[in-house]
């Protein structure tokens, strides 16, 4: 059975570790994590709590950070797209050591809270042991055993489930696509017609079960 784990590490072996010495009261959502092979992270991450300069300045002195660009700017909080250095990398491989899943992390007061969802209970409890060899401040904040499949609760099927967190990793909803549907479909082993209507179906069921009222109400004006 699927398992979802609240866990947390000591931004000090994680990223951005300077930022947060300089600026305390920082605070970091992040939006989209995008791992090129394993040895370059490149998150799509809000930040807000302090001044726009002062985060900036921060970000150049952040012996963490390889590179950033702001891409929006909302006065009160920004989005930037950035690269870690590789040490990150590493530290994101063993966090999905077991087929782990990154489904949501933020960084605020010098700490990093990830929710990571695994295949079971075991797949946690052997990430848990290998960030203790490789030394890592890993504390596990909750467990929580998921009751069906992955995806079923959207409504997905097992097929639609996979094609759509197999284009989501391999960044084919980036902006540029960073993987064509035929690509794809090689990795799924299945037609580039498959895929296309695995996503063109997995994306109609995930709109009507998490918007359902708006789709009521389309069509009812239709």
């Amino acid at each position: 059975m699927a398992t979802a784990a609240e866990i947390s590490l000591p931004a000090e072996e994680f990223a951005l570790w300077e930022t947060f010495t300089r600026i305390p009261d920082v605070v970091f959502d992040v939006e989209r994590v995008v791992a090129h092979g394993e040895a370059r992270v490149m998150p799509i991450l809000w930040a807000s709590g302090a001044e726009l300069d002062e985060i900036s300045d921060a970000f150049d002195a952040d012996p963490s950070v390889e590179d950033e660009e702001l891409l929006v700017d909302l006065n009160d909080e920004w989005l930037y797209r950035m690269a870690w250095v590789d040490d990150i990398a590493a530290v994101v491989q063993s966090l999905v050591y077991e087929e782990g899943t990154i489904t949501d992390a933020h960084g605020r007061n010098d700490r990093w809270s990830f929710r990571i969802v695994f295949p079971d209970s075991d797949a946690l409890s052997r990430t848990y042991q290998f960030c203790q060899e490789e030394d890592l401040t890993m504390e596990i904040e909750s467990v929580t055993q998921m009751e069906s499949e992955p995806g079923t609760q959207f409504g997905l099927s097992e097929v639609q489930y996979t094609t759509l967190i197999t284009a989501h990793r391999e960044g084919y909803f980036e902006v540029p696509r960073e993987t064509t549907v035929e690509e794809l479909a090689e990795k799924l082993d299945v037609s580039a017609q498959s895929v296309s209507e695995r996503l063109r179906r997995g994306h109609e069921k995930l709109i009507s079960s998490a918007l359902p009222t708006a789709v009521e109400e389309a069509s009812d004006d239709e």
